[in-house]
C-alpha cells in the first residue's frame, strides 16, 4: 500500500453487498478493510490499525447497530464517518445527524454517489483539522480576554437583590433594548417593558431571588420600537460591596436562531429528497425490469433469454418487498406471508406459458418478520421455485409445486416440495456450482438459517430453517 492510499473500514452485515461495495472502493484506489458487526469494528481501532475513513451500516444484525459502534468509536477517534444504510426514516436521519457530520448515503445511489460522497469527506475531514488547529491557536490567544470580551458582547444590567430595583447597566444592553440609562437606574425590573417575560411581578421577582440562578436559553425581548429579538438569559446572585446584588447577562442569538431555523429546513428538505428517492428506487426497479423485458424479447439465443429472465425475477423478488413497504406504516417490518405469495405468484405468471400443467399450493400461516430477512429469504424461495419449475418436470410434464411456511417457537420453517422427477444422484447443496444455489447459501448464512434437502418418495423437498426475528420500535 503506497502512502497516499487511503485505508476505509466497511462495517455491514449484509454479505454480498458488502463484498461489491468493497470491490468499488478498490478499484478506487482504497485499501479496504470490511466487517460485519460494530463490535468486531471496534476491536480493528483496539487492534491499533490505520483506518482513515469508516463506511457505517446501521442495521448491523444482533449486536450493537451502527449508530451505537459510530458513537463508541468517535468517542475516542477522531475520524470522519459515513452512514451507509437503506434506512429514509426522519427519527434514523436526525439521529446519525448528531453524531457525525461527514453525509448519508442511501445504498441504493449508486457507485458515483458513494465515491462523492468519500471524497468530500475526506476533503470535510482535511478542512475540519485546519481549522481545529486555527481554533487552537485563536483559543489561546483569547483566553487572557475571555471576561472582558464576555463582558462586552453580553448585555448585563445590576439589580439590587432586596428589592429588584435596577442599579446599573452597560452599553450593550442598552443597544439591545432601545433605552437610555436614566429610563433603566432606579426603576423595578418588572416595570420596565422588555423584562416582562422575564419578572412580570414583586412574587416572580422573589422566585429568582430564591434560585439565585436562572437561565433562559431562548427568551423573545422587547426593544423600545416594539421588536422582538430572541436573547439567552443568565442571572446569579453574589456579594459586591457587602450588598447582595443580581447580575444578568443577556446575550444576543438572533444569528444563532437564524442557523438553527435554516439547519431544520435543509433536515426537512432533506427528509422530502428521501422520501422522493425511496419512490424513486421503486420506478427505477421496474425500468429495469421493462428493459430487460425489452432485451429478451429481441434475443434468439434461449440461454440468454433464460439468463435475463432469472435475473428479472431476483428484482421482481426485491420489488415486491418495496411496494409492500410503501404501502405500510411499519418500514422495519413486513407481512412475510403476503410477501411470499407475490414472489410465488410472480413466477408462477412469468413461466406459464412453458409449462401450463404445473400446480402451485400454498399453505402460510400470517406472521411478521423483519425486512431484511424476509429480502433474503425472498431471493432464497426465487431460486428453489424456480429450479423447481424449470428441471421438475420436463416435456412439460403434468405436477404440483407445494411452498409451506409456519413458524415453530422460536422458529420460522419454509418447506418447497414438488412431486416432479428429482435430482441429480451426485447433487449436493453445499458443492453446487450453480450461481442460483451459490446465492442460497449465502444467504441462508446471512439469516443464520440452514437448509435441507429432505428424502421423498417422489420429487424434491427443501426445508429452511431460521431464527423468528422482529423489530420491534
Amino acid at each position: 500500500m503506497n502512502k497516499e492510499e487511503k485505508t476505509i473500514l466497511l462495517v455491514d452485515d449484509e454479505a454480498i453487498i458488502c463484498q461489491d461495495q468493497a470491490e468499488t472502493l478498490k478499484r478506487e484506489g482504497y485499501h479496504v478493510i470490511t466487517t460485519i458487526s460494530g463490535e468486531s469494528a471496534i476491536e480493528q481501532f483496539k487492534n491499533g490499525n490505520q483506518i482513515d475513513l469508516i463506511l457505517m451500516d446501521i442495521d448491523l444484525g444482533k449486536g450493537m447497530d451502527g449508530t451505537q459502534t459510530a458513537e463508541i468509536i468517535l468517542h475516542d477517534h477522531d475520524i470522519p464517518l459515513i452512514f451507509l444504510s437503506n434506512h429514509t426514516e426522519m427519527e434514523i436521519v436526525k439521529k446519525t445527524d448528531s453524531i457525525t457530520s461527514y453525509g448519508y448515503v442511501i445504498k441504493s445511489a449508486g457507485e458515483s454517489v458513494l465515491i462523492a460522497a468519500i471524497k468530500m469527506a475526506f476533503r470535510l475531514f482535511r478542512a475540519y483539522k485546519e481549522n481545529k488547529q486555527k481554533t487552537i491557536l485563536l483559543e489561546n490567544s483569547e483566553l487572557r480576554y475571555r471576561r472582558l470580551f464576555e463582558s462586552a458582547q453580553d448585555g448585563i444590567f445590576i439589580l439590587n437583590a432586596g428589592d429588584g430595583r435596577i442599579i446599573d447597566v452597560n452599553p450593550y444592553l442598552m443597544d439591545l433594548i432601545g433605552y437610555t440609562y436614566d429610563e433603566l437606574i432606579g426603576k423595578n425590573l418588572w416595570d420596565v417593558s422588555p423584562f416582562h417575560d422575564i419578572v412580570e411581578n414583586k412574587n416572580k421577582f422573589k422566585e429568582l431571588q430564591k434560585q439565585g440562578y436562572v437561565h433562559y436559553e431562548n427568551l423573545p425581548l422587547l426593544h423600545k420600537n416594539g421588536l422582538i429579538k430572541h436573547v439567552e438569559f443568565v442571572s446569579n446572585v453574589y456579594m459586591a460591596n457587602m450588598s447582595k446584588v443580581i447580575q444578568c447577562n443577556i446575550r444576543d442569538i438572533e444569528k444563532r436562531k437564524i442557523i438553527e431555523d435554516a439547519k431544520e429546513a435543509v433536515l426537512s428538505e432533506k427528509i422530502t429528497i428521501l422520501q422522493e428517492l425511496q419512490h424513486r428506487i421503486r420506478n427505477s426497479l421496474s425500468i429495469i425490469v421493462s428493459l430487460i423485458n425489452m432485451e429478451s424479447a429481441r434475443l434468439l439465443d434461449p440461454l440468454m433469454k433464460e439468463s435475463l429472465l432469472n435475473i428479472r425475477n431476483r428484482i421482481n423478488s426485491i420489488s415486491k418487498l418495496y411496494d409492500l413497504l410503501s404501502s405500510s406504516q411499519d418500514k422495519e417490518n413486513i407481512t412475510f406471508d403476503r410477501y411470499i405469495e407475490k414472489i410465488i405468484t410472480s413466477l408462477f405468471e412469468s413461466y406459464f406459458r412453458e409449462n401450463e400443467k404445473i400446480n402451485f399450493k400454498m399453505h402460510l400461516d400470517s406472521m411478521q418478520v423483519d425486512v431484511d430477512t424476509a429480502l433474503s429469504v425472498g431471493l432464497i424461495l426465487n431460486e428453489l421455485v424456480t429450479n423447481s419449475i424449470k428441471y421438475a418436470f420436463p416435456d412439460n410434464q403434468k405436477g404440483s409445486i407445494v411452498i409451506s411456511l409456519e413458524r415453530k417457537h422460536q422458529d420460522i420453517i419454509i418447506e418447497v416440495y414438488d412431486n416432479g422427477i428429482g435430482t441429480p444422484s451426485d447433487f449436493a447443496i453445499d458443492r453446487s456450482e450453480g450461481l442460483g444455489i451459490s446465492l442460497v447459501n449465502i444467504l441462508i448464512k446471512q439469516i443464520n438459517g440452514n437448509l435441507l434437502k429432505l428424502k421423498v418418495k417422489k420429487g424434491t423437498l427443501f426445508r429452511i430453517k431460521f431464527p423468528f426475528i422482529k423489530s420491534i420500535h
